[in-house]
């Protein structure tokens, strides 16, 4: 039987907003993720090669701006603050890589991004830290706007591709993701500091939809929990069943015991649904390792043409 969870975890990110001494239409955003450079090893577990990610970017030497000032509306609209970050972010997306490729039961080594992405330099990188899986990146957006004029709209976006190469020095699979959100602050006004916040929420989200995607998972070889939503929806439930559920599962712990969740359920459900819920509870679990194939390139999930992500925008 497998283990079935509800919950999401979180990401600390620590953000620093200082203004350069040459200008005062210019900030500095320091961005310093909360993750270890060098993680401890968990014995027995399998390792992964995280390499520092390509950056693809038009513009590299900013990571957002601002446009216009309430207090010169002939300013509205053009740029009147930019925003860079003090560490790389080829080394900041990729440490929070690393930090949760730990979170899944990993053992991590940093490596520097490789001069290419060849069988013989994975296999070389494999040999040097002793790992099984290489995963090399790209960071191909990363970009906050925020406006100092009401209603103080903040956007912003990042977007990076992933390939997962096996111990063999294989590529197994690539998973472009692309992740955007967009807020309004209210009617204070503009702080810097909210910009910034908001791109590291948007930053949790798009490794959110990486690290729980079934089939990323699967390349990874790791065995994956059942989400309660993926075993009651195929029930068709109604919305008086629904109701008794959310009701029961207020008394449960964090982690539903798949089996006191069977045993609810079948004291709600119609025959014909009992049958489809022992079909859902009976079916086996995704395989720990996958065959050697051509790499995968997920399907499109998002409206945006660029890049064929399957995160939510």
């Amino acid at each position: 039987m497998r283990k079935i969870t509800h919950g999401m975890g979180l990401l600390m990110l620590a953000v620093a907003v200082v203004g350069c001494a040459s200008t005062a239409k210019i900030d500095t955003v320091k961005l310093m993720l909360q993750a270890e450079k060098v993680f401890t090893d968990t014995p027995g577990a399998k390792r992964v090669v995280v390499c520092r990610y390509f950056d693809r970017r038009e513009d590299k030497t900013q990571i957002g701006e601002d446009l216009g000032v309430p207090s010169a509306p002939s300013y509205v609209g053009k740029v009147t603050r930019r925003y860079v970050s003090r560490d790389p972010v080829t080394d900041l997306l990729a440490r929070r890589s690393a930090e949760r490729f730990k979170e899944l039961g990993f053992n991590v080594a940093l490596a520097d991004a490789p001069p290419n992405v060849d069988g013989d330099t994975m296999r070389a990188l494999l040999k040097q830290y002793q790992g099984d899986f290489v995963i090399t990146g790209e960071v191909n957006e990363f970009f906050v706007r925020g406006h100092d004029y009401d209603p103080h709209i903040v956007y912003a976006v990042a977007a990076v591709r992933l390939s997962i190469f096996n111990d063999k020095g294989r590529i197994r699979m690539e998973y472009p993701a692309r992740q955007t959100e967009s807020t309004m602050l209210g009617e204070e006004p503009y702080d810097p500091q909210a910009a910034a916040d908001f791109m590291q929420m948007t930053v949790m989200k798009l490794y959110d939809g990486i690290f729980t995607n079934a089939r990323f998972l699967e390349a990874m070889g790791v065995k994956q929990e059942r989400g309660i939503s993926e075993v009651i929806e195929p029930l068709g439930l109604t919305d008086e069943q629904r109701g008794k559920l959310e009701e029961w599962l207020k008394g449960q712990d964090q982690n539903v015991d798949p089996g006191a969740l069977a045993g609810f359920l079948k004291t709600i459900l119609t025959e014909e649904q009992r049958k489809k819920l022992e079909e859902q509870m009976e079916a086996p679990a995704p395989p720990g390792e996958t065959s050697e194939k051509a790499p995968e390139k997920l399907p499109a999930g998002t409206p945006d043409e660029k890049t064929a992500a399957p995160t939510t925008e």
